[in-house]
């Protein structure tokens, strides 16, 4: 039996204006829920990050360049019987951070995606553009100040359109990888801090 699934999380962008982003409050058959905050760095070729929050959201930071090691990655770390990925991150749309998203959003539920304003000429990327809308999965743009809070505790910032940072308690994770040179420089000037500077 699936997990019951309820939640919507407002995210505030840097433009002032609020997203509705469903987030899971996931509860296990018997009401209990998870106890602490897990994320695994997915040996999937390229940047690809699955995290679980206390309450059970899932959320899949980019997804790696093999798209079979991420879908096995994913299984690993999922009931057989959840195909449900609440949000989906992508902060670049080359083959190292979209081959393994598309292979998840072809074959997984996923609720909602949040991607960067990038475009790309590849047939990976135009594909990609056409699941999304076959399957009508809600997606909205990456801006800087975006920030959607995940769990008590637990939030995902855009620093920028390809920068996002996951922040847990006193922990943060920086996602940088994608970042443009522009956004290297307007980083290293503000005064954010991270724990963990995530490389794929």
């Amino acid at each position: 039996r699936d997990a019951d699934l309820a939640g919507v999380a407002v995210a505030r962008g840097g433009d002032g204006r609020s997203y509705a982003v469903e987030v899971g409050v996931r509860h296990d058959d018997d009401g209990r829920v998870a106890p602490e905050l897990h994320r695994d760095f997915l040996d999937a070729g390229g940047a690809a990050t699955f995290v679980r929050t206390p309450n059970g959201t899932r959320v899949l930071i980019d997804g790696g360049a093999n798209p079979s090691a991420t879908l096995a990655a994913l299984g690993q770390r999922m009931p057989f019987w959840d195909r449900a990925i609440d949000l989906l991150v992508l902060t670049g749309v080359d083959d190292e951070h979209l081959a393994g998203a598309l292979a998840v959003v072809e074959r997984f539920d996923v609720r909602q995606i949040v991607q960067t304003n990038a475009t790309s000429k590849t047939a990976t990327f135009q594909k990609w553009r056409e699941v999304i809308a076959q399957k009508q999965t809600p997606a909205f743009p990456t801006q800087a100040g975006l920030r959607i809070e995940l769990d008590r505790g637990v939030a995902l910032e855009m620093l920028a359109p390809s920068i996002a940072r996951l922040r847990a308690g006193n922990v943060a994770f920086l996602f940088a990888d994608s970042a443009s040179i522009d956004e290297q420089d307007h980083l290293a000037l503000d005064e954010t801090t991270s724990t963990v500077l995530v490389v794929p």
